[in-house]
């Protein structure tokens, strides 16, 4: 298949990466490119009028903050994609041109004897340029974003936040407003009108994709107070919408042979090299096939439609989780994988027709055997999600540790540190002054340096900074400078 081609690519690039890793930033950059087409499916378990839905996909990775979350994803659109950033401005700047001539026509037939209000109208209702990625969104402006894209007629969101446990604990009204939206827009690409600032035109959007790709670290996340938010999370629409990804450590250093390490990395650069014009050119294949020529996408034909064999699968598929859901017991700790069994068969159906337009661009249908691979992605990633609840849970030391490291070359005072929950508040400055020399060993060791001085009247505040790491091996030193 092609997509394990892509990967085996991806795995010449990133050796040191988990393969569950490079497989999902694979898949959200071939849905974020099938949402620029508008590629939907076409099924009748889906309950819609015209029975389609959008082929998008969420997935949150609970990666170390030193886990590489965002290099495979360069990688791609730098190596395998840089073709579409010069089709796409150039398609969003026609699209701009053709909005705002639009809108110039409606204000004059508007308002063909007042100048003053014509010019009001167009301030009100001028186009956006369109955005091709978020890395982060206010609800005002995601929505807006939709509804440029809705008035464009071609094109989709695509979103990527690289500190997502920021959202999963946070009471902010705002933020919780926006993880309602993004599943909101999941299921068939459409949202109600919200309240926007300014005086621009409220719509309900209909049929635009969105597809995301959530990273965060795990620390900080598996105790005390933020380890029960973590499980509400789970129970969340959202939640249940997406694949989870808790990869397993990569056994790539135990070899213990610097050299050999070395050797393999060069080779792998060297190989990945060998196969770019053949991974390169499926994503071409991908992307062009279902590409129309002028800049409506609305009414095109990028529907994949399910064959009869694909579809009883499906339904088996449904059938299957909903009778494993019921049949567990209901506990803090199986509530979100129940909740995940209920709508797995929703994302192995969107998956599949993803699945189908990238191998077989041209042949509009979804085949069982791409149903069958979908349905396998499902359950791999699936068993990501109880590892993460089986984790255990962090010790305060070591959630402080990956939080310096987060926060490398930023000064933290110590109250800072209090309200971040590691232990009681009421206890944290007793619990800080005896264990943060523990911390201070575990940062010095990772190649850190640390810093201290006072702060206010009497408080203090700390900084680590990024110096060198040194791998020992029988006397061999390698050091990497920062």
């Amino acid at each position: 298949m092609k997509i394990t081609k892509v990967v085996k690519y991806l795995k010449y690039l990133n050796s040191y990466r988990s393969d569950s890793v490079l497989f999902m930033a694979m898949l959200v950059k071939i849905a974020e490119i099938g949402g620029l087409n508008n590629i939907s499916a076409k099924s009748t378990s889906i309950d819609t009028p015209d029975n389609t839905t959008p082929a998008n996909l969420y997935a949150i990775t609970f990666l170390d903050s030193s886990g590489g979350k965002d290099k495979p994803l360069r990688d791609i659109d730098k190596n395998l994609c840089n073709f579409i950033d010069d089709d796409f401005n150039t398609r969003s700047l026609d699209s701009y041109e053709y909005r705002k001539e639009k809108v110039e026509s409606e204000a004059k037939a508007l308002f063909s004897d007042n100048e003053k209000e014509q010019k009001k109208y167009m301030t009100a209702n001028r186009p956006r340029q369109l955005v091709r990625e978020f890395s982060d969104a206010t609800l005002e402006g995601f929505v807006a974003m939709r509804q440029e894209y809705y008035k464009a007629e071609w094109g989709g969101t695509f979103i990527r936040i690289s500190e997502f446990g920021d959202y999963i604990t946070s009471d902010n009204t705002a933020r919780a407003e926006f993880l309602s939206m993004l599943t909101e827009v999941y299921d068939h690409g459409d949202n109600n009108s919200k309240v926007t600032k300014g005086e621009r035109e409220n719509i309900t959007v209909k049929g635009v994709p969105s597809s995301a790709i959530l990273h965060t670290s795990p620390a900080g996340l598996l105790e005390g107070k933020n380890r029960t938010k973590l499980f509400n999370f789970f129970n969340r629409g959202i939640a249940r919408r997406s694949f989870i990804c808790y990869p397993e450590e990569t056994s790539v250093f135990k070899t213990g042979d610097i050299n050999k390490l070395i050797s393999e990395r060069m080779q792998g650069k060297e190989k990945a090299k060998e196969m770019e014009d053949e991974v390169s050119g499926f994503f071409k294949d991908f992307y062009n096939t279902t590409k129309p020529d002028d800049h409506v996408l609305i009414n095109s034909n990028n529907i994949f439609e399910y064959t009869d064999e694909a579809e009883t699968m499906i339904e088996r598929y449904e059938v299957t989780n909903a009778y494993e859901a019921r049949s567990m017991k209901e506990s803090t700790e199986t509530s979100g994988i129940k909740s995940e069994l209920s709508g797995r068969h929703w994302k192995a159906l969107k998956l599949a027709a993803l699945i189908a337009s990238f191998e077989h661009p041209a042949d509009k249908r979804v085949h069982d055997t791409d149903v069958s691979v979908a349905i396998g992605i499902c359950d791999d990633y699936a068993v990501h999600l109880m590892r993460f609840y089986q984790a255990k849970p962090t010790t305060p030391e070591y959630m402080l540790f990956e939080y310096f490291k987060e926060n490398e070359g930023k000064w933290i005072p110590g109250m800072t540190i209090y309200d971040q929950g590691f232990v009681r508040k009421t206890e944290t400055p007793a619990w800080l002054n005896k264990n943060l020399p523990i911390v201070v060993e575990m940062l010095e060791s990772s190649g850190y340096s640390f810093e201290e001085e006072p702060h206010g009247s009497r408080g203090r505040r700390y900084r680590v900074n990024y110096e060198s790491l040194v791998i020992s091996d029988e006397g061999f030193e390698w050091s990497i400078k920062h």
